[in-house]
């Protein structure tokens, strides 16, 4: 009997290790650390880990349905996209602002506060009511306020976005949803339950570095998630799923010409991940010609991004035995090789003045060689009445302000555009466009807006501070861009070029909220004041003292008597 069960348990322990084995196979986890000095004498931290599960892909509905058994990919990603529909996902939680000029383009530009974007499955029978189910799952997976996302700050873009990855069906808009929250703060609340989602989370690997005392005292902190269907060979006969997790830190270099990786995270890295298949560190020093690395690198990979031949320092985790130090020969910075200019900028700011009228002036620029397509979208709050009447565009043709054109005047200048008008806590306004900009120009967008009123309790608890206005989206493929951050994952031919511009705060009339606190103040106390000179002269009684009577009695009858109506009056 014995000897049964035995073998019984044995087969048991023997079929769980095969499948897991044959899970293991079909997923892979890699992560990896890009460190880049900036011009300033900032450093650049950005880690990503990638999960793939091959064969397991978000285009099958059924995929995720029928796993019981994850392994090391994330279940509860796997659970939303399938309950969902979801076909691919970017979402970024980010403070500070990105110094585009001076540091270049980040690795992943991202908007100060949320963003989240989300294509769904052609299959799905409901994609508001699959958005809404969405946004409640991400609220309660990553602590974030997306749950208060309703029609009024949800866009469907039609240029702006394109799937990224693996996908099927045609590319219509309406799978497609859209929403930013720029007042969004960004604190541990996120950081924690994002770095759950890493196979080892803060334990070992890269995600050991992840101490949130560090990595918030910084000034630019960015973490993100990116759900996409990738192809498993060229042929992209079979799909599986990547789920990408980034995170980007800009720190403050500590005094002296040497600083660690220990001294910049606050942590040392105790080993690698067991459950990645490579963990490496890459250190960028394009900028920063004239520094040691310490210990030497385990090897040089030159990687080919788009125009540019960029080569990197590698460190292999597994085989890191002590904590990595940099020193730099000379700490000025102004000898550093500053960053070309960008191909691509855009600029936005409001005019106007007091709560009635105002404008909102945009201005793309391309300082490249090469013309360039670009997708413009703008996203308004509907409380901001754009007078659409007011919309001028103008070309500026090298830069010249005494060369300029009216944008309606030229024939391939606006390639699209649409205008969605807003309508009264519904739905917002929504400005689309396909510029074709020459070399060395910029384009200017100009439109005014009227301040409208909202009800009380509307406005939120601090109304004092302003209104949002979302930072406009511009897109556009390039084929050089010599101030890229390069991706430590891939080589790539051309480039997919997101930015964004600064959001806009703009103050609208608010009512005195002190005004009832004031009214219940004033009239509580003159209720009290009448009620209790009204209560008094109707309940008390007024009895006659006969001061000769009271003469008579002696010194301690009195005093007797005064005691007794004092502790009368007070029970």
């Amino acid at each position: 009997m014995m000897k049964t069960q035995l073998e019984t348990s044995f087969i048991i322990i023997l079929i769980i290790l095969l499948f897991n084995s044959s899970v293991g196979t079909n997923q892979d986890y890699k992560e990896s650390l890009l460190l880049k000095l900036l011009p300033d004498g900032k450093v650049l931290a950005h880690f990503d880990h990638v999960i793939t599960w091959n064969h397991i892909s978000p285009l099958d509905m059924t995929a995720f349905s029928n796993v019981r058994h994850y392994g090391i990919f994330p279940r509860p990603v796997s659970e939303m996209i399938s309950l969902y529909n979801v076909e691919e996902l970017y979402l970024s939680l980010t403070r500070g602002k990105w110094k585009d000029r001076l540091w270049g383009y980040p690795p992943i530009d991202s908007p100060p506060g949320a963003e989240l974007w989300a294509w769904f499955l052609p299959q799905a029978s409901d994609v508001d009511e699959d958005w809404r189910g969405l946004l409640h799952a991400l609220s309660g997976l990553l602590c974030s306020s997306f749950d208060a996302i309703d029609s009024t700050t949800t866009f469907i873009p039609k240029t702006s976005f394109k799937p990224t990855g693996a996908f099927i069906g045609n590319i219509s808009s309406s799978r497609l949803r859209y929403t930013a929250l720029p007042r969004e703060p960004v604190c541990t609340e996120n950081l924690t339950p994002w770095s759950k989602l890493l196979p080892c989370g803060q334990k070992v690997g890269l995600g050991s570095l992840y101490y949130a005392l560090k990595l918030y005292d910084t000034n630019y902190h960015s973490i993100s998630l990116k759900i996409v269907p990738s192809c498993q060979d060229d042929s992209c006969s079979s799909v599986g799923t990547a789920v990408t997790l980034s995170l980007s830190v800009v720190f403050k270099l500590p005094s002296g010409k040497t600083w660690s990786l220990s001294s910049l995270f606050g942590r040392h890295i105790e080993k690698k991940c067991p459950l990645s298949s490579s963990s490496f560190i890459y250190f960028d020093k394009y900028l920063h010609k004239d520094i040691n690395l310490y210990p030497e690198p385990h090897f040089i990979e030159n990687k080919q991004f788009l125009s540019s031949n960029v080569e990197l320092s590698v460190y292999e985790l597994n085989n890191l035995k002590s904590d990595i130090k940099v020193s730099l020969k000379n700490k000025n910075y102004s000898q550093v090789m500053p960053h070309p200019p960008s191909p691509l900028s855009i600029q936005r700011y409001l005019t106007g003045s007091g709560h009635g009228r105002g404008g909102i002036v945009t201005i793309i620029s391309n300082n490249d060689d090469e013309s360039l397509k670009v997708s413009f979208l703008d996203m308004v709050p509907w409380f901001f009445r754009i007078l659409y009447h007011t919309l001028t565009c103008e070309l500026t043709i090298n830069n010249n302000n005494n060369n300029k054109i009216n944008c309606e005047e030229t024939n391939n200048t606006i390639l699209f555009k649409e205008f969605s008008p807003a309508k009264d806590r519904v739905l917002p306004y929504k400005m689309e466009y396909i510029f074709f900009i020459p070399p060395h120009s910029s384009i200017s967008l100009y439109v005014e807006f009227l301040r409208g009123f909202l009800k009380w309790n509307e406005y939120p608890p601090d109304a004092s501070l302003g209104f949002f206005i979302n930072s406009a989206v511009l897109t556009s493929n390039v084929y050089k861009c010599a101030n890229c951050t390069v991706s430590t994952m891939e080589n790539r031919s051309s480039f997919l070029l997101r930015i964004h511009s600064d959001p806009l705060l703009v103050s609208l009339p608010i009512p005195d909220f002190s005004m009832p606190y004031n009214v219940i103040c004033f009239v509580s106390t003159v209720i009290a004041i009448g009620f209790g000179s009204l209560f008094n002269l109707t309940t008390r009684e007024l009895l006659p003292v006969n001061e000769e009577e009271e003469e008579k009695k002696g010194v301690l009858v009195r005093i007797i008597n005064k005691l007794k109506q004092l502790f009368l009056r007070k029970d």
